[in-house]
């Protein structure tokens, strides 16, 4: 896999930065070149892209003002019949941009190109599952042969989407959807405005990844929004569970075999962390908006959790 620059064929579009305001973007052409060997060293596709590609799904002023990176494979799904490539693109000195997925035959030929992680959006964990039988993008979970699973709701912003095990997703929405809004000065601000029924509504879900059938739904307040959104979000192999952090309540447990049995446990529910750690327990920090933790999980009784704030 290789990128690279031509600087000797310059790019341009123009873009709307606010309603009524555009702006030019510059850029130079850019080449990905994918190449697939056999296990003799043969050559089995080479197949090179230009940033045009790419235009409609990573916004063509990023892509076109962007260095062209070198493609990270994210792996092979049988079941796609698919490699799967990342490619960031990113506008120079600055933190705008995201990523584009790109899915290859074994011939070379596109399947599908669809959005990656982006910066300033929710945090996705964007990849296959461990069987390779779903890709989860910031949009969708797509699924070979069946129509892929929308993640967005009219009434929210997706804020995070994590897989719990190769069948079953947890997502995470923020209630009210991010608009533009015109300031007294005639700048622009985005912001939301959830009504009071949906601040009390469920807001977290788990989903079954083949049926897209609901197993689970939970409120939960425990993600902030900086440039984008962080989850303080940890799935413990020790115990197969996924542990989310309310800073003020405690962590919800999410326990892969049972994903319908969520639970809360309180910090007055915990022990304070005091003595050495059992041979037992496995531990992880996650960090909030406001303080760091530390937790000791008993790997026989996963719901035995000892804590410890770190730092405000």
């Amino acid at each position: 896999m290789q990128a690279v620059t031509d600087s000797t064929r310059r790019l341009r579009t123009t873009y709307e930065t606010t309603p009524g305001h555009r702006e030019q973007a510059r850029g130079f052409e850019g080449r990905f070149t994918f190449t697939l060997l056999d296990s003799t060293g043969g050559q089995v596709f080479r197949r090179v892209l230009q940033k045009q590609a790419f235009y409609k799904v990573g916004n063509k002023d990023v892509v076109i003002e962007s260095e062209a990176f070198a493609p990270e494979l994210l792996g092979y799904s049988a079941a796609f019949g698919a490699l799967v490539f990342n490619l960031p693109f990113m506008v120079p000195d600055s933190d705008v941009g995201g990523n584009v997925l790109l899915l290859l035959d074994l011939k070379g030929q596109v399947l599908r190109i669809c959005k990656g992680e982006a910066v300033g959006g929710p945090e996705v964990a964007v990849g296959l599952s461990s069987d390779g039988r779903a890709l989860l993008t910031p949009d969708e979970l797509l699924r070979p042969g069946r129509p892929p699973l929308r993640l967005d709701k009219p009434d929210a912003d997706l804020a995070g989407a994590f897989f719990l095990s190769d069948t079953t997703l947890l997502l995470l929405y923020e209630p009210g959807k991010s608009r533009a809004r015109k300031l007294p000065d005639g700048s622009y601000a985005y912001g939301r405005d959830p009504s009071p029924q949906q601040l009390r509504a469920p807001n977290a879900f788990v989903r079954h990844t083949v049926s897209g059938r609901e197993l689970a739904r939970f409120r939960y307040r425990g993600f902030y929004e900086e440039l984008g959104f962080s989850i303080p979000w940890h799935f413990l192999r020790a115990t197969a569970t996924g542990y989310l952090l309310d800073e003020r309540q405690g962590l919800y447990v999410l326990p892969r075999a049972a994903p319908a049995q969520v639970a809360l446990v309180r910090f007055a529910q915990m022990s304070a962390v005091g003595r050495k750690a059992k041979p037992t327990e496995a531990h992880f920090e996650l960090y909030g908006e406001n303080g760091h933790f530390a937790f000791y999980i008993d790997t026989i009784n996963p719901r035995s959790i000892r804590y410890q704030k770190l730092r405000d």
